[in-house]
């Protein structure tokens, strides 16, 4: 009797038979325990700015920077974008105040950012139509002018380089 693979009739060599690592029970044992982990696998869904700020807000004063440093080294470009139309202006700096200056505001630094208490995140929160394009920069301690280091995207103004936010619908 010709010797087959246990999931085809396809003659195998002794040479495959001794390299096959599940056979029988121990490859029906494997599927199961492979099908249970994608069942019980719970489904996968970004986390919402405000939830970050809630995790954060939730934690001693200690253990809070280490995980706004983690959101922010994650998100490969800010700013950060939810719903097409949300947008969250985000700098993870010491700064004493943090202010947004461009379009929006007539180039003044006339918008506060929030900080988040034991970090250096700060954050402002504006929603946008979706085909909005706007540029922007970072005011801190009221003098110093700063593209938006985690933004690629640049334009020039009558001011200089700003940073640039594109909207989805941006075009």
């Amino acid at each position: 009797m010709k010797n087959t693979s246990f999931h085809t009739n396809i003659p195998t060599t002794d040479r495959w038979n001794r390299r096959k690592i599940f056979t029988g029970r121990s490859a029906r044992v494997f599927a199961l325990m492979l099908l249970s982990t994608v069942i019980w696998m719970p489904p996968a869904r970004s986390q919402s700015f405000q939830e970050l700020i809630n995790r954060i807000g939730s934690l001693p004063e200690s253990r809070r920077q280490a995980i706004a440093d983690s959101f922010v080294n994650s998100v490969p470009s800010m700013p950060f974008l939810e719903n097409d139309s949300v947008v969250h202006f985000i700098f993870n700096n010491p700064a004493r105040s943090v202010a947004l200056s461009g379009d929006v505001t007539g180039y003044k630094p006339s918008q506060n950012l929030t900080c988040i208490q034991g970090t250096h995140l700060w954050y402002y929160t504006p929603f946008y139509p979706t085909a909005a394009r706007r540029d922007y920069k970072f005011v801190t301690n009221g003098s110093d002018w700063n593209l938006d280091p985690k933004n690629p995207l640049t334009c020039m103004s009558g001011f200089g380089p700003n940073s640039e936010l594109r909207m989805p619908g941006y075009h």
